[in-house]
């Protein structure tokens, strides 16, 4: 199936280089002028947001660390897996996750994997100090979408497209109500506390 879209290409503005499916940029590119019936892949965007899966507040008032068992209430669960395809052919289709973690960062994980959606056990030691201290589990959540063009001497047409999301390793940490929020994962969670 192709999902031919004709436009015009004029130059590759903003000095972007472009190469198949390495061409990244912060906004949607425009295909170049190319020979007949050359076929290019770039990335029409991608995004990347801290997603918080599971988290655990608790006071410790007494003056002393206290070791507890808690349990980790699960929250959200993040999948790999494709929104939307077609016509998305050869490196577009079987490369995409290891293309997405490039752009994202550390390896994203496939289609048909998520993160742990059940409650967990796990051990902590609460500080001895009045106030507040959330722990949370996360990780960060990636989503693209590359597309495949067929570019001749005047114009460009979309041959496919493939876009999805995924999810790289977990993280986990703490923060106090008492301390500023801090970057990435522990400022969103500071964020659901404000």
């Amino acid at each position: 199936m192709t999902v031919p879209v004709a436009m015009e290409c004029p130059a590759f503005g903003v000095g972007l280089a472009f190469s198949p499916l390495a061409a990244r940029s912060a906004v949607r590119p425009t295909p170049p002028m190319r020979s007949p019936s050359a076929i290019q892949y770039l990335r029409a965007w991608t995004k990347k947001t801290n997603v918080v899966t599971r988290e655990w507040a608790y006071v410790n008032t007494s003056g002393e660390p206290i070791k507890m068992t808690v349990t980790e209430e699960h929250i959200t669960t993040v999948k790999g897996a494709f929104d939307a395809t077609a016509g998305a052919t050869g490196t577009i289709g079987s490369n995409f996750f290891g293309e997405l973690g490039i752009e994202i960062g550390p390896a994203m994980h496939g289609e048909g994997t998520h993160t742990t959606s059940t409650n967990v056990k796990t051990e902590i030691t609460i500080p001895g100090a009045d106030g507040k201290y959330i722990y949370h589990r996360g990780t960060r959540r990636g989503s693209g979408r590359y597309e495949r063009w067929s570019c001749g001497s005047h114009s460009c047409s979309r041959m496919g497209y493939k876009s999805g999301h995924s999810w790289n390793s977990n993280s986990i940490g703490s923060i106090s109500r008492k301390k500023p929020s801090q970057d990435g994962l522990s400022a969103t969670v500071k964020k659901r506390y404000s």
